[in-house]
């Protein structure tokens, strides 16, 4: 039987980035046990590794003209991340932002090369401005000093380098479009291209090779995103495809010829592309069971890059059996010229062969009003013909979604005889808006008792002790460990709680005030909803919890503050209920580092194992 230091050694490849030749990839790897930025040729062969400090890179972007990049890296998890400037052979870095306490969000390089864009909260940690930086000789000016709530981030440059499209996100269902003109010297004066009213996603926005369209992924007037091109000069909107399927990212090429998304099919990615020339499609050839490898700093950020000259498309893909690799897709000019589809990367998967993890299943089960929850349940090879415990896995988000990805500790979990049930109730992504808004403000408790029904449905299985559950997630999954354990205190044998929420009211006072908006348009706002946030939270029901609960935070998270960790710790030790509490200082929202993973999980396992075994009552 393998230690679980075997699945937290997996390592994976994700984030890539072509040269400006398209002859080489840049990407991000765990290999040294944090994420460092490496290379290696497109072809295939060994990766050589650009950054070396002690704390993670985000993001890395090839040059568009020579053979620099630029990274972004934060310290212990804070979020403030920098950017940095580096050579491919990770020579001569140089650190291009010098707000330590605010956050820079990279957004492109001009098409010459010569400058950056990004935006930054420096001026008002609430806030986003736009900024331009000139490489050669570092000076950086602000274009947009905006004072619009939610997320904004620069989604490139025009192709002649004269504009700048923007996106601002005001909420998981609500995105909007900017351009900035960057002619002189001066302010740019911000043009709204998305002047619909209500909620309207326009996602993975990019301009059109000639530079007079935008083409996006939008769901005006549907319940899920379809490939629209968006007319510059009138505003009109117009469809290049409309799946009945959530799309979660979208690539355009260079050259004008290819449009390329991704279809979520149930938490499963099938890669389309469309020939803008010819108005055909077609699938990546071969592409196996499995997702795109979203970013692990924002988890609905997936990346599908093409090289400059719009023939090679890269993108990290994992299957559940198969850890995240860069994967090549060479779409053909023709017939004569067929479509090339391969990894190019090989992270070690620490000697676990596929043959040595769960396939896990996808399935639907019935929840209160009629609905069917879909989930991934991972059953167990071991003990066959015993019933054995389960551990219910809920993601973060709350607009996330458990996808068919490698998972590791939920194989280590099923390697030791656990069933483990990964189900995306209502709220999560990948099903369309209409899902995503099933648990908003008053309604949040609904998603808690899809949570319930997945364990009824568990415990009219045969191979399932059902006295024997326990619940694990993280952040918002966190969230909903704890508000589980109170509201169906009698369902839960066990609690894990990673970074959760455990008071919505002094979540939302003390998260990130760029994030503060953002998330009162998911949980509700402090003016106007603040007898719900009371009501819905754990720890105002906090005496209802008797199963014993695991609680790890990051000493610098931003997004959901130790506080709320130390509120639940607090509460039930002064009531004599079991809980262990880990707290460490190198670390944000999760953990990243893997000394840290090799001293946190394997204490979660063995506190499963203390309470989800028969003699545990």
């Amino acid at each position: 039987m393998f230690q679980f230091s075997r699945f937290l050694s997996m390592q994976s490849a994700y984030g890539p980035s072509f040269s400006a030749d398209g002859q080489r990839v840049a990407f991000l790897s765990n290999i040294t046990g944090v994420p460092q930025a490496w290379v290696m040729p497109a072809a295939g062969g060994w990766p050589n590794q650009v950054t070396f400090e002690k704390d993670r890179v985000q993001s890395v972007a090839w040059s568009p003209v020579d053979d620099s990049l630029i990274f972004e890296r934060d310290i212990g998890g804070d979020e403030n991340s920098q950017l940095y400037w580096v050579l491919a052979d990770g020579s001569g870095e140089r650190r291009l932002t010098a707000a330590d306490n605010a956050m820079h969000i990279f957004g492109g390089w001009s098409p010459d090369g010569r400058a950056i864009a990004y935006a930054a909260n420096r001026r008002n940690p609430g806030r986003y401005d736009i900024w331009l930086q000139d490489l050669a000789s570092g000076a950086e000016r602000m274009i947009w000093q905006n004072d619009l709530p939610g997320f904004l981030s620069p989604a490139g440059f025009s192709p002649d380098g004269t504009r700048l499209l923007v996106m601002r996100l005001s909420s998981a269902i609500d995105e909007d479009l900017y351009e900035l003109g960057l002619q002189g010297s001066g302010p740019a004066e911000a043009r709204l291209l998305t002047p619909q009213a209500g909620a309207v996603r326009f996602s993975a926005a990019a301009y059109s090779a000639n530079g007079q369209d935008i083409l996006c992924l939008c769901d005006l007037d549907r319940d899920t995103r379809g490939v629209a091109r968006l007319n510059r000069s009138d505003l009109s909107l117009s469809w290049l495809a409309t799946p009945e399927f959530e799309i979660d990212d979208l690539a355009v090429a260079p050259n004008g010829r290819w449009v390329v998304w991704a279809e979520n099919h149930s938490g499963a990615h099938q890669l389309m592309a469309l020939d803008l020339t010819t108005g055909t499609r077609r699938e990546a050839p071969g592409l196996p069971k499995g997702a795109l490898l979203a970013s692990p700093v924002d988890f609905d950020q997936y990346v599908l890059k093409f090289s400059r000259d719009g023939q090679q498309l890269a993108f990290a893909f994992s299957s559940p059996r198969r850890s995240s690799n860069i994967w090549l897709w060479q779409l053909g000019a023709d017939s004569n010229q067929p479509d090339r589809l391969g990894q190019i990367t090989h992270s070690s998967q620490a000697g676990l062969a596929p043959a040595d993890l769960i396939e896990p299943e996808l399935i639907q089960y019935p929840t209160f009003d009629g609905r069917r929850i879909p989930a991934w349940y991972y059953r167990s090879a071991a003990g066959a013909g015993e019933r054995r415990p389960v551990v219910v896995y809920v993601h973060g988000g709350p607009e996330g979604q458990s996808q068919a990805i490698l998972m590791p500790i939920l194989q280590y979990f099923a390697s030791r005889g656990l069933h483990v049930l990964a189900p995306n109730v209502r709220g999560s992504s990948g099903y369309g808006k209409a899902y995503m808004d099933l648990d908003n403000v008053e309604k949040r408790p609904d998603s808690v008792a899809d949570l319930a029904h997945a364990v009824y449905w568990l415990r009219e299985r045969p191979e399932v002790d059902g006295q024997h559950i326990a619940v694990f997630g993280g952040s918002y999954g966190g969230f909903m460990v704890l508000a589980a354990l109170t509201q169906y205190p009698d369902l839960w044998a066990a609690g894990v709680d990673l970074v959760g929420i455990a008071n919505f009211v002094t979540f939302l006072e003390n998260t990130g005030a760029y994030r503060r908006s953002v998330r009162e348009a998911e949980y509700g706002s402090l003016a106007h909803d603040r007898a719900v946030l009371e009501a819905i939270s754990p720890i105002r029901h906090i005496d209802r919890i008797t199963a014993p609960l695991m609680v790890i935070h990051g000493q610098n998270d931003p997004r959901v503050p130790l506080s709320e960790a130390q509120q639940v710790v607090e509460a039930l030790r002064a009531r004599g209920v079991p809980v262990e509490f880990l707290v460490y200082p190198d670390e944000g929202h999760g953990l990243v580092k893997l000394a840290n993973k090799l001293d946190a999980f394997p204490r979660v396992a063995a506190f499963l194992e203390q309470y989800l075994t028969p003699e545990a009552g």
